[in-house]
């Protein structure tokens, strides 16, 4: 076993002679090898820290951008409500008018009645688009938190 290693270790010193042209140290081989090493880690990590510098730049011009997209939505929905919150104070005007016209004038109801479901639909619908818009918020919130 030992003049197996000893065999080993010649071979080895005569592979570094044939291939440096000189005796040279396994530990001052080793050293370069591991400054290489050092060295290449210190480049990855700067190119590393350069690209996560740019993308939490784009990260953030996105969320900005969201942000801008979601108040641009909040004033534009709060004017349909407000537009909403109008027509609802129509009709109740209009359900008051309705009860002071004589009953013998159907037609009139008539119109008024379907013044009215359209109305309601309008709301409807106002109201099916504020809850997809506040769903559409909170998944926002959560996607600027993740």
């Amino acid at each position: 076993m030992r003049t197996i290693n000893k065999n080993l270790r010649n071979e080895i010193k005569l592979k570094i002679m044939n291939k440096f042209g000189q005796r040279i140290s396994l530990n001052k081989l080793y050293e370069t090898i591991l400054r290489q090493i050092v060295y290449n880690v210190k480049t990855n990590l700067n190119k590393t820290t350069i690209y996560f510098t740019k993308r939490m730049k784009d990260v953030k011009e996105s969320y900005t951008e969201g942000l801008s997209t979601f108040s641009k939505l909040i004033q534009e929905h709060t004017q349909k409500l407000s537009f909403v919150t109008l027509l609802i104070e129509e009709e109740s005007k209009l359900q008051k008018l309705k009860q002071h016209v004589p009953a013998n004038k159907s037609q009139l109801e008539e119109n008024y009645k379907s013044d009215i479901r359209k109305l309601k639909k309008i709301f409807e619908n106002q109201m099916q688009q504020k809850y997809l818009y506040q769903n559409n918020m909170k998944n926002l919130t959560l996607k600027i938190k993740s």
